[in-house]
């Protein structure tokens, strides 16, 4: 229902079904509604446009193929692309985890042209975004190179972009995707807790996965604990009470308080 009281109906992406036989969870975050549980993927809710779209875009599976083409660089480089969502003023507002890291190509005064860079089945995506080393190419470091806006589009020709051209946004190569990112997977229980989602994984109900601070699309694969103790059950997590500074974790025969010192 609308702020105004008008019903609204929400349209479900391609291929998302609602299991009615399992209890949803509805979940506020920065002023975005969440949807976990009950759907066959997380589902993120636009408050404003009432478009319903994955809480976690899925990860690219193929990495890009780079060939010389044109001049002007030097070197070895790789680069990598993830999938996105941009809003009407053309700001990525949603970002997959990265696709695999392509080979390193050894250029001399040559350009790159990208290729193999897949189009995502969700409906939701309507851009990727491709990132690239400095010339080294050796660096762990991936700097965004270029929005692709379009989810058609599997190549990008005559990169001849010096390395202080970049730009400063940075590529995190440690994020991942959670539990109900895909068909098969889900997470049992949910909650908001200091501006993150905290999330236990169904099928490993010992396995504690959470956001990074502000946002419920981003997972470290360093985010998240075990909840397992000597000689206890298999059950897991039962259930979470969100308690000022710490969050605390209900078990069958056992409760964990998780207290976090920093945003990180």
């Amino acid at each position: 229902i609308s702020t105004a009281g008008v019903v609204q109906t929400l349209t479900l992406p391609t291929n998302v079904v609602i299991d009615a036989t399992i209890r949803g969870q509805f979940h506020i975050l920065n002023r975005q509604l969440l949807f976990t549980r009950a759907a066959s993927i997380n589902l993120w809710i636009d408050p404003e446009t009432f478009t319903v779209r994955s809480m976690v875009i899925q990860t690219p599976t193929a990495k890009p193929t780079l060939a010389a083409s044109g001049t002007g660089l030097d070197n070895g480089y790789r680069a990598a692309y993830s999938f996105g969502v941009l809003d009407n003023n053309g700001n990525v507002i949603a970002e997959s985890a990265l696709s695999p890291v392509s080979d390193q190509i050894q250029l001399t005064n040559q350009g790159i042209s990208y290729t193999g860079i897949e189009v995502s089945a969700d409906s939701a995506v309507n851009c990727r975004v491709l990132y690239r080393t400095l010339e080294d190419g050796g660096s762990d470091s991936l700097f965004r190179l270029a929005i692709i806006s379009d989810n058609v589009t599997t190549s990008l020709l005559a990169d001849s972009t010096p390395d202080d051209a970049l730009g400063t946004t940075v590529a995190d190569m440690t994020l991942m995707p959670p539990p109900g990112t895909v068909p098969g997977t889900r997470l049992s229980l949910a909650v908001v807790h200091k501006n993150r989602i905290f999330g236990i994984d169904w099928d490993d109900p010992d396995s504690l996965v959470y956001s990074q601070a502000q946002s419920f699309s981003r997972y470290r694969v360093s985010n998240g604990f075990r909840l397992t103790g000597d000689g206890e059950d298999e059950y897991g997590g039962q259930g979470f009470l969100s308690r000022r500074e710490e969050l605390v974790i209900l078990k069958r025969n056992r409760v964990i308080r998780l207290v976090g010192e920093t945003e990180d």
